[in-house]
């Protein structure tokens, strides 16, 4: 028969008391952890609490935009902050240039693209200056001959006066369709200007059935274009009076 001795139950007795310690520890810290998780704003996707968010600036629709800057082409605009940017310079007519390009790679929502260019009207008439009219008719006329634009058709083009402004000048107004070999039928809007001895344009192009979705954000986009470069603006000064 197995018989218990004073130092087994001296052992036993600390076994039990060292377990006993180490179970209270163990608690307490669960307790402990528990505590924080009940008061951390993250764990219980709280993030407004916890961190807080700042935007450039938000439109009407809650749409956050982002301002981008061109410093050699200087210019300056608000854009959607989901869009993607291309920074890829194409050439554009005789001595034109697209300096930026913003678009949501999405066909199901348009592929709606909005994008930015300047034209050297001295290389393009041949002198200078040259007024917003003949800027028009010239825009006008590429994209009636312009192969890229297939089955053309005009809906509006125009010179409104104040009514169409870019980059706080008069500017003139094309818009028309076409048919896209791969995205079907797409809506064009183009807006330009001249400021200085350089032509500007924006224009925009979605899905045909698509185009009133993203018409507010375009024009957000739009009414923020600023031309930076001084020199630019100093000669509109002096030479066109919109």
């Amino acid at each position: 028969m197995f018989m218990i001795t004073n130092t087994s139950k001296i052992l036993l007795y600390l076994l039990l008391s060292v377990t006993t310690c180490i179970m209270i520890v163990f608690l307490t810290s669960i307790s402990s952890s528990l505590s924080i998780l009940e008061t951390c704003d993250l764990c219980n996707n709280n993030i407004e609490k916890s961190i807080p968010i700042t935007t450039i600036g938000i439109s009407k629709n809650s749409n956050i935009f982002f301002t981008y800057s061109d410093n050699i082409y200087g210019i300056k605009v608000r854009y959607v902050y989901d869009w993607s940017i291309d920074r890829t310079k194409y050439p554009h007519g005789v001595g034109g240039l697209q300096i930026v390009a913003f678009y949501l790679p999405n066909t199901n929502k348009g592929f709606p693209f909005f994008r930015i260019g300047t034209d050297n009207l001295s290389k393009e008439f041949g002198h200078l200056p040259v007024n917003i009219n003949d800027y028009f008719n010239r825009s006008l006329q590429n994209k009636k001959n312009s192969t890229g634009f297939p089955d053309f058709k005009l809906i509006e083009a125009s010179i409104k006066g104040n009514n169409t402004l870019l980059g706080s000048r008069s500017a003139y107004t094309i818009l028309w369709t076409y048919n896209h070999p791969i995205y079907g039928t797409r809506k064009s809007m183009e807006i330009g200007t001249i400021i200085g001895n350089k032509g500007y344009f924006v224009d925009y192009t979605a899905a045909s059935s698509k185009f009133l979705d993203y018409l507010p954000l375009i024009q957000e986009m739009i009414n923020s274009f600023e031309v930076t470069n001084k020199y630019d603006v100093q000669v509109a000064n002096i030479f066109y009076k919109h």
